[in-house]
């Protein structure tokens, strides 16, 4: 959760979590109090409506534009939510990546 010391965030920074699971749930609240535009995205119905009915923006992989958010975290564990989360970033954009996997 160390986040917002790493990196600054404000309201002015569009912001995407890619993950909903135990780890994306956390940094999606945590981000909020930032006051950033922020949209978490992940595959699960039940798990995105959690964060939904706390004010949360959510949505699935098809509702990320490329190239549109100043930060993307990663929080999937997997390859796949990495390159969501690299395409979805603007140039000199923020990947602040949170999981671990295997792969290239």
């Amino acid at each position: 959760m160390e986040i917002q010391q790493q990196i600054q965030i404000d309201s002015s920074q569009s912001v995407l979590v890619v993950g909903d699971g135990k780890l994306g749930q956390l940094v999606a609240q945590t981000l909020a109090l930032t006051g950033c535009d922020l949209l978490a995205i992940g595959r699960h119905k039940e798990k995105l409506a959690n964060l939904e009915t706390r004010g949360i923006k959510v949505g699935f992989v098809d509702d990320v534009k490329e190239r549109s958010f100043d930060i993307a975290v990663e929080c999937t564990g997997n390859d796949t939510g990495f390159e969501i989360a690299r395409s979805a970033l603007r140039s000199r954009g923020i990947l602040v990546l949170k999981s671990t996997y295997a792969g290239k």
